[in-house]
């Protein structure tokens, strides 16, 4: 398990990603309850890791990575005009 949230499943490997999602199916048709602390631990991780306080610092970082591109690429194009 991946800290408690998730069954890791390598990257690529479709095979082991349906076997375990029908794991996880079967088991929570059969008991949802048992998913009660990895739902927790989810919650938590998704509520400390996509706050608005981090999501506004990710959107103004985003921006500014923009404004930047764009300024090199504006002076690129300026002194190839020169």
């Amino acid at each position: 398990m991946g800290e408690g949230r998730a069954h890791v499943v390598p990257l690529g490997d479709i095979l082991k990603f349906i076997c375990e999602t029908r794991w996880v199916m079967r088991q929570w048709e059969a008991d949802p309850q048992q998913f009660a602390p990895q739902l927790q631990a989810a919650r938590r991780f998704t509520s400390e890791r996509y706050s608005p306080q981090n999501e506004s610092s990710e959107i103004v970082g985003v921006w500014n990575e923009i404004f930047r591109i764009a300024a090199e690429k504006q002076q690129k194009q300026s002194a190839a005009a020169a």
